[in-house]
């Protein structure tokens, strides 16, 4: 939004000039990241400045800002014909806040669904779209999209392929199911999904 958020430091003694100055905000503090996480075309509106008994020092940006992507909530999974214990043709589908290189991954966790064991990168079958390939372990329970073309910032993907759905079924908000991406734009660490 357009609301200028600001954190302020207060130094109780003095700090020589050319000092590193670290500072780790606890996730106790309340501060939260945007719900579109932090990208790499974003960063120059982060900045930091002082004022200071010497001196004013001007907002500069920072020199460097850990990438953190987003999924924006868009995340979904569904299941047709969405028996439990039967093969399903399973839809996953999901929306960026960040751009997608060639050759990033998507890791989706599926515990409880089987399937035939493609280990190694497999392409779909047509029609293909920038999320072109696949791997599935059964151990692990784990699907691996790979992204095959650029994907810009906020385009909607989504994959789809045949397992079996547990013999219990899936249940609304079942927090199991999870998904990440190691997006060099912003990755997502492991989040879970409601389903």
């Amino acid at each position: 939004d357009d609301v200028k958020k600001s954190l302020s430091l207060k130094f109780d003694k003095k700090i020589p000039a050319g000092t590193l100055i670290s500072a780790i905000i606890p996730s106790s503090a309340g501060i939260r990241l945007p719900d579109i996480g932090v990208m790499i075309k974003t960063m120059s509106k982060y900045s930091v400045g002082g004022d200071f008994l010497l001196g004013i020092v001007y907002p500069l940006t920072f020199a460097y800002i850990q990438p953190v992507g987003s999924l924006t909530n868009s995340t979904s999974i569904s299941f047709m014909p969405g028996k439990a214990g039967v093969e399903n043709n399973v839809l996953i589908a999901f929306v960026p806040s960040m751009d997608m290189l060639v050759g990033e991954k998507v890791t989706i966790r599926l515990p409880g669904f089987s399937g035939e064991n493609v280990p190694e990168r497999t392409d779909f079958l047509p029609p293909q779209g920038s999320l072109g390939q696949y791997s599935w372990n059964n151990v692990l329970k784990e699907l691996n999209l790979f992204v095959v073309s650029f994907v810009g910032q906020g385009t909607p993907l989504n994959a789809s392929l045949a397992l079996i759905l547990p013999a219990h079924g899936v249940r609304t908000n079942q927090q199991s199911i999870s998904i990440a991406t190691n997006s060099f734009q912003g990755a997502v660490q492991e989040i879970s999904f409601a389903v």
